[in-house]
Order: structure tokens, then sequence, then C-alpha cells
């Protein structure tokens, strides 16, 4: 017999303790702690706690790398340096990847903790200090963020592009409290739960605090959901009621809610995160600065002639040339960058001079040249971040050939913030506010109404399409010419690559969206040779998990098959 009682404090470590029944057996454990679900809430304060602990655990190391991790497999970035990650490069995931088991657990714990939630907030029907409307709107944050990791896992580990298939997740609507052996949901029965969490969701803050999830994450969500589930109409109102009611939140400028990712009201839902004390580590800058091969060579055919894209090219061997003399005048200039430079190696004191990057650059077998190019990249950043003059000529910017989205994040001359790509702007040990993850954007909701329309067919469908992604295009320096001369048959291909550009490094939606193409209408819309019949397009359920549920069965092959359904 199993017997659980925590504290507030030790709420978190239940249901980690919890959720090793979805990957463990755990024989005779007792825990005599002084609360229960009963009386864990005492106040309004209390409560808020209890509430910022399920946003946390969206933070946990486990959930953010898994996120970078993605982006290979989607082919937004080049590589990482995170276990498990051989693995995703060529997309041949196994049972026992290190970092799926992990990413597969933590989902299960932030549901867990906000069934918790729910059932202590439940189990007091007056709570002092607060107030029945803020009641009802700490439900629904709680539910959004189950039905959330619900999408998460259903995407990740399920059928999720077939609405017939059996293969859907692992369904807990309560806390987990004892070991408990429980099957697969089938894929309808697992959405009908995010869409009922969902509903519940919908009593969510219209002005959430900042780093909270509101009423318009949750239609935004919803919408996405309904994508997925190939009800379109119901997708395509969904996603158009929002447009109504928020269309003005929508940036004029495709950077401008990147600069400002923790007061645009485009994003519908972030994380708040802050160094030291609550930050996601550097692969939001370091992983992310180079963009991977699919996404350049898309960006490329998406604009001109594919082969013409080029972006700017500053002087770099001249800050090279630069940082060496006045270093030489100047220890103390030379100290400072080195120190910049180790804070995008993990803050460690990886290098010690100038001197000691060039050696290390070296060894890996580059040129001369080639090295104090690498080093003048660093320097160039170094200066616009902190603001010194070097007298160096400023690069005009003469990109072009390519997305303009894809110019606005890369180009060196246009690149802003600290990072070396525009999306994630800060420093990784810069105290005060960092990197974030971009769960949900206003302007993904027009991508979702334009393939929603699109896949209906029919005149007004299509121009319903054709003008949803009007709006959105335009910042991207799309003219309704361009989206006139869309051919019929390619227009939901063209919304799916557009989202992909919109997209790419987010929320893992742009891998999402690969498979679904691929087994929906077997095409791979934007060439990815990690997305292919034999690939695991759908990761397995971690070996762990299925020892430890002797109900769980693994997707059968098929899974990883293309166009299974007619």
């Amino acid at each position: 017999m199993m017997k659980i009682k925590y504290t507030a404090l030790a709420l978190l470590s239940a249901a980690v303790l919890s959720s090793c029944s979805l990957l463990g057996s755990l024989d005779d454990l007792e825990f005599e702690y002084v609360r229960t679900d009963d009386n864990i809430i005492t106040d309004a304060t209390s409560a808020e706690s209890q509430l910022a602990g399920v946003y946390t655990q969206w933070k946990h190391f486990n959930v953010s790398t898994f996120f970078t991790l993605q982006s290979m497999r989607s082919g937004t970035i080049q590589t990482v340096n995170i276990a498990g990650y051989t693995e995703f490069r060529t997309n041949q995931i196994t049972d026992t990847n290190d970092a799926t088991e992990k990413f597969y657990t933590n989902l299960y714990l932030i549901i867990n903790s906000a069934n918790s939630f729910i059932a202590s907030l439940n189990a007091r029907p007056e709570v002092t200090g607060l107030s029945p409307e803020r009641r009802k709107e700490m439900l629904g944050e709680a539910y959004l963020n189950k039905a959330l990791a619900e999408y998460y896992l259903l995407c990740t580990f399920g059928e999720f592009y077939d609405m017939e298939s059996e293969y859907g997740i692992v369904i807990w609507n309560e806390p987990v409290r004892k070991t408990e052996a429980r099957k697969r949901s089938s894929v309808a029965d697992s959405y009908q739960t995010i869409l009922d969490d969902l509903e519940a969701a919908m009593q969510a803050p219209a002005a959430p605090a900042v780093g909270h999830a509101g009423l318009y994450a949750a239609q935004a969500l919803k919408a996405k959901v309904l994508l997925c589930m190939q009800r379109y109409p119901e997708a395509a109102e969904v996603a158009g009621a929002l447009i109504e009611a928020n269309d003005s939140a929508l940036e004029s400028d495709f950077l401008a809610p990147f600069r400002n990712p923790y007061g645009s009201k485009e994003i519908l839902f972030d994380l708040y995160c802050y160094y030291p004390n609550s930050s996601l580590g550097n692969q939001y800058n370091v992983y992310y600065s180079t963009p991977g091969q699919t996404l350049t060579e898309l960006a490329d055919e998406l604009v001109g002639e594919v082969g013409d894209g080029v972006l700017s090219t500053p002087d770099y061997l001249s800050y090279y040339t630069w940082i060496s003399e006045q270093a030489a005048l100047d220890p103390s200039l030379e100290e400072a960058f080195v120190a910049y430079v180790n804070d995008l190696y993990y803050g460690m004191p990886y290098f010690s001079s100038i001197q000691s990057m060039y050696d290390e650059y070296l060894m890996y077998g580059m040129s001369d040249d080639d090295v104090k190019m690498i080093i003048g990249m660093d320097v160039q950043a170094y200066v616009e971040t902190t603001g010194i003059e070097t007298g160096i000529a400023p690069t005009e910017c003469n990109a072009m050939g390519y997305d303009y989205r894809y110019i606005q994040t890369y180009d060196p001359v246009l690149r802003e913030g600290e990072s070396n790509m525009s999306k994630y702007i800060y420093g990784d040990y810069t105290s005060g506010p960092s990197n974030t993850i971009f769960f949900l954007r206003m302007a993904d909701v027009y991508y979702v109404k334009a393939e929603a329309e699109a896949r209906q067919g029919g005149s007004a469908h299509l121009d319903a399409a054709r003008t949803a992604l009007e709006r959105v295009l335009e910042r991207a320096q799309y003219g309704r010419d361009y989206i006139d001369a869309i051919p019929d048959e390619a227009l939901v291909a063209t919304i799916m690559k557009h989202r992909y550009m919109e997209n790419f490094t987010e929320n893992q939606d742009d891998y999402f969206d690969q498979v679904r193409a691929f087994m929906l209408d077997g095409k791979n819309f934007c060439n990815n040779s990690l997305i292919a019949a034999g690939r695991t397009l759908i990761a397995p359920v971690p070996r762990a998990a299925i020892s430890g549920n002797g109900l769980l069965e693994q997707l059968p092959a098929k899974s990883n098959e293309t166009n299974t359904k007619p």
C-alpha cells in the first residue's frame, strides 16, 4: 500500500515520484509529510505559487533541450551537442534514447502537476484572498498547460495524423499517486481529452500575467488541434474568430515580437525566463545561430531562382586585425572579449586569450584566414553588443534571393541582439531576461486558418485561404500578386512552406507539419532528407516506460511509412 502526503514545497518531488509509475514500478513507498491535496492550498498566495510551479516545469532542461533536438529533425539548425543528438541527426531514434525518455517523463510531470493543482484548488471551495473570477482563471491556466503537454506527447509519440489509429497516448485526468498500468488511448480519444481540457481552459484570463497563458492561447491551441484532427471547417472557424478578436496583435514587422518577447501582444504564450535563476541554457544561442540546410534551401526556393540566395559578408578579417592590435595596447579589452566568447561556451572559462582561440580553431584543420574570420565574427558581435567604436566602415546589407524572414534572422548586417540569430536576442549568461520558448504566436493562427480553408477546396474557401495568407505574408515582403499566382493545387503545400518559414526553431510545429504532410499527402514539402519512409518520424515510446507499464504498447512499424491512409 503506497501512501503519499506532501507539502507545497514537496509538490514537484511528489510529481517526480508519481511519474515513476510511468517509467517503472514503485513498491512499498510511504511518505509522511504534513499536507495532502485537501489542504495544500491555504490562501491566494499559496494557490498562485502552486500554479507557478506548473509553468516552471516547462523550463526544465529536459524539456527545452528537446525543442533544440527537434530542430535537427526539422532541418532548421545544423548541429547540437546534447545527449542523444546523433540519433536526431539521422532521425533514427531508438527506444533507449536519453533525451526522448526525459522529454516523455517531464511532459507527464507537467500533466501531473496540473492535475494536482486542479485537485487541490477544487478541494477548497473557499480560499482566503482568492476571488471567484481568479479561481476560474487559474483553473483555466492549469487545463491549458495540461492540454499543451498532451499535444506534445501525441504529436511526438503517437500517430497524431490518423484519427482511426489506436496509438494515441496514456491519459491521466487525475493526480497519479500510485503505480498503475494503463494502456494508450486511441488517437481520437486522446484528441478528445485535449479538446475537453481546452474547453475548460477557455476560462483562462484574457490578459494573462507575463509568462502565463490566457484565453487567446487556448483558442490558438484549439485551432491547431482541430487542424491536426482534420476537422477543417471547425479549425477555420476557431482561427477566424481569434483573428477577428485579436488581429491588432499581429506586428507589422516579423522580428518585432522577438525584440520584445515579454511585451509583444503577438506572443500568446512564452515562458518568462531570466538569468541566473530561471533560464533555459545556451541552446537558444549557440546552436540556433547557424541555420540548417533544409531551412536555407527552402528560403532560397521561395524567392528568385534556386541558388541565387546570398547574405551580406562583413569584413571579418578587419575585425580580427582590430582586436589583435587593440588587445596589445589594452589587455583589459582582450580579457573582456574572451569573457564574452566564453559566455557562448556554457559560461565556462574555455578560452584564456585570443591566441588560445586561434590555436583551438587551427587544430580543427581550418586555414589561417578561416580561423581569423571566425574570430572576427565574434569580434563584430562583441563590438555591436558593447557599442565600441572600431573605425571599420559598416557593411551595407546586400542580402538577396532568400525569404526576407530568413534574411532578417540570419544576415550579419541586419542581425539584432546578443545572439547570432535575431529570434533569440539575449546572451545566455547576461543578468536579466533570457531566451525563451515561443509556444504560441498570433501569426501562426493565420497559417492555421489558411490551411484549414485551403484543404476544404472550392473557390470561397480558397479565397479565404489566400486572404489569411496575405495578412501574415505582407510583412515578409510577399504581395497579393504572389499569393494569387499560387496554383490552387499547390496552395496547401505553399501555405505549409511559409508556416515553416514563420515558425522555424520555435515550437516543434516545423517538424510536426512535415510529418503530417508526409503521412496525409505523401509530400515532403521542404525536401528534408530526414522525412522519409524508414526514418523514425514518430519517436518510439521509451523502453523504460513500457517496462514499467505492462499495458503500454510500442508503435507499429507502419507509423514510419508514408501515406498509410488512402
